[in-house]
């Protein structure tokens, strides 16, 4: 009878035992990936290369991301949006968005107006700077942690982001007082980032300081035609009012694609595999 019993659990083995080792290689698969991210790398002699090191870190990282191609995207979102929203409205809203109280001609319109104030503008620039809020943040905290120390820095991009996030999503005809400091909070936060951005000895470049300048020289400009037109209601004024505005944005926007240079072969994993520790069904 004991014979009998041990006859069986051998043919038990024989045949449970293929199926056993194909559902740990499933296993193994599914949480590992194919064989060569959980098998050693070795070379003939035994000694794992530089370059077999590198391709193996490569393999164990989970969720990698270039930094380039977050910094481009982080930029071409509002780059997008705010040329779709200027162009649509000259083109299907002219009249409305050129309009003042002053009631002279004007050629340009506001960029509160085009992002603000028709439709599909406001919910195009809205799911742009809402979809690269996102990025920009984990942009400026690696900033933080790779290039500088500066926690001043950090917390004024955040609120340069969050502030640009609050006049896009409350136009200045929902409700003006929040918009209008949500955008004077935004170009300071901007300007400030900008000139303490340029202070550090690994992110300054000739680059940067030529557009911190335009970019200033554009706010600046913006305030004295945005006060003129106000005063004097002259032709044409509100226009360059408006085009200082697009100055603005555009510098703003170049600035930030800097990031696309500083991460140079940078990329951003969300978590690694220790391809070396067992694993065992």
């Amino acid at each position: 009878m004991g014979g009998y019993y041990c006859d069986v659990n051998i043919f038990i083995n024989i045949i449970v035992m293929p199926f056993r080792l194909l559902a740990e290689k499933i296993l193994l698969r599914l949480f590992y990936g194919p064989r060569n991210r959980y098998q050693p790398l070795l070379s003939s002699t035994g000694v794992v290369s530089k370059q077999q090191q590198q391709q193996q870190q490569f393999q164990d990282e989970l969720g990698i991301v270039s930094l380039q191609r977050l910094s481009l995207i982080t930029s071409a979102l509002p780059m997008f949006g705010f040329i779709f929203c200027i162009f649509w409205s000259l083109m299907f809203n002219f009249v409305d968005s050129t309009s003042t109280h002053c009631g002279v001609a004007e050629y340009l319109p506001s960029v509160s107006a085009s992002i603000g104030s028709f439709s599909p503008q406001k919910y195009l620039w809205r799911t742009t700077i809402a979809l690269h809020s996102s990025p920009r943040y984990i942009v400026s905290y690696i900033y933080y942690r790779a290039f500088h120390d500066s926690k001043t820095l950090l917390m004024i991009n955040w609120i340069e982001i969050s502030a640009l996030l609050g006049l896009s999503v409350v136009s200045s005809t929902e409700l003006f007082l929040f918009h209008a400091n949500c955008f004077l909070l935004f170009i300071s936060a901007s300007f400030l980032g900008m000139l303490i951005h340029l202070l550090q000895d690994k992110l300054w470049s000739k680059f940067k300081m030529k557009i911190f300048f335009t970019n200033t020289f554009a706010w600046i400009f913006a305030l004295f035609f945005y006060v003129r037109h106000n005063n004097y209601c002259e032709t044409g004024v509100y226009s360059l009012f408006a085009a200082s505005e697009y100055v603005f944005v555009l510098t703003n926007i170049l600035f930030h694609f800097q990031a696309y240079y500083d991460f140079n072969q940078t990329k951003l994993s969300l978590c690694k595999i220790y391809v070396n520790s067992k694993f065992s069904v």
